[in-house]
């Protein structure tokens, strides 16, 4: 076991401590890893863990200026969440207005479920919008709120896809209206998907969570519906640019919220899991986190999958949070669309075992993403 992930499960409680104390060099290394996953915040609570238990700053081995720096990053960090709280709530409230219901995705949603939310790394406001008066037709919801968004915006060539386009950001912010959760490449899965999400959402845009200032509140997906989208978006982002550890630990925190609701429901859940073919998936971020994260095997819902755990580790490892560190992604990401198409399909190939049906469809849906895109921009 690294003294990363060591540091990692200290961070999470599911160790005590160090097997041996770190080296000043060896936090120095510990923190740049914890940047390149984007998780800084949330081991900053180890650091804080370590240094009491050893009685000190000195004795914990760990410079002043390393514990001074890592706390300076953690207290940004506080505040950017603080930030993203304010608008996330603001944005809702003005969506309402317009006749428009919301549920604010991944990020500071899956803060919430963090026991030292404020510590979390945020990112841009992601939020699925629904018209009222659209019941449960998603094409027709698509289509509305593309217009709608086109006609209040003064950009017109915003970033759109067949589930989400960008608005205009709130200050430095950046936001995403998705008619859409994710998506599938598989367009069977796809259209089951889509119908289960339009009969989802009014449940899901009325599951409302009091931020961690008490002051406000947001709508946030139901643990039961956050099981399969984050599972979905973990691999979304396994086929596109890369997976990291905070989308692993996101998941171990929405897994500990989950097992403790009285409205636990692991049949239902795992029969979802299961008709959307993500069985593999599923059972390598349960390797990765009872093996390498060290969570307690109760709190899982079904056996790990080494083989595949195996394959989603190596990924995290090399690419950090969203393939920021894996040098042929970023690579070929600045490549041309045509090149990138044949380099993604070529790659996807390589993770067949883990979700077939997506690795085949992928081309078919890029290739139409392709020609939808140029046909609404």
């Amino acid at each position: 076991m690294s003294l990363f992930y060591e540091l990692i499960q200290i961070s999470l409680g599911t160790r005590d401590t160090f097997s041996v104390l770190p080296t000043n060099s060896q936090w120095a290394d510990l923190f740049e890893e914890a940047n390149k996953q984007c998780v800084v915040g949330v081991t900053y609570v180890g650091v804080e863990k370590v240094v009491k238990q050893c009685g000190g700053i000195k004795e914990s081995g760990i410079s002043s200026n390393i514990l001074a720096f890592w706390y300076s990053c953690a207290q940004k960090i506080e505040e950017r969440n603080k930030e993203l709280n304010e608008k996330s709530a603001w944005l809702q409230k003005w969506f309402d207005k317009q006749g428009i219901n919301t549920c604010i995705l991944k990020g500071q949603g899956n803060a919430m479920l963090y026991p030292t939310p404020l510590l979390r790394h945020g990112g841009d406001i992601d939020i699925w919008v629904w018209k009222k008066n659209n019941d449960n037709d998603g094409l027709r919801n698509r289509s509305d709120i593309i217009k709608w968004v086109k006609s209040r915006s003064k950009n017109k060539n915003l970033d759109v896809c067949l589930h989400h386009i960008a608005i205009e950001p709130l200050g430095d912010v950046e936001v995403e209206a998705h008619f859409w959760p994710t998506f599938f490449f598989s367009l069977p899965r796809l259209i089951k998907f889509e119908r289960w999400c339009a009969d989802q959402h009014l449940s899901v845009m009325s599951n409302w969570r009091i931020l961690p200032d008490g002051k406000e509140c947001i709508s946030v997906p139901t643990d039961e519906f956050n099981l399969l989208f984050q599972l979905i978006h973990i691999m979304r982002h396994l086929f596109a640019e890369g997976i990291g550890l905070r989308h692993i630990i996101d998941y171990y925190w929405l897994l500990r919220h989950y097992t403790a609701s009285t409205e636990r429901n692991d049949k239902r859940v795992l029969s979802s899991i299961h008709k959307f073919g993500l069985d593999a998936m599923l059972g390598g971020i349960t390797w990765i986190l009872i093996y390498i994260l060290g969570m307690p095997e109760h709190f899982a819902l079904c056996k790990p999958n080494s083989a595949v755990g195996a394959i989603l580790l190596e990924e995290m490892e090399r690419g950090g949070n969203f393939g920021q560190s894996d040098e042929q992604v970023q690579h070929m990401l600045k490549q041309s669309k045509f090149k990138l198409f044949f380099w993604r399909t070529w790659r996807n190939i390589k993770i067949m075992k883990i979700c077939p049906s997506e690795v085949m469809w992928s081309p078919v849906y890029r290739i139409y993403q392709w020609m939808w895109i140029r046909h609404n921009s």
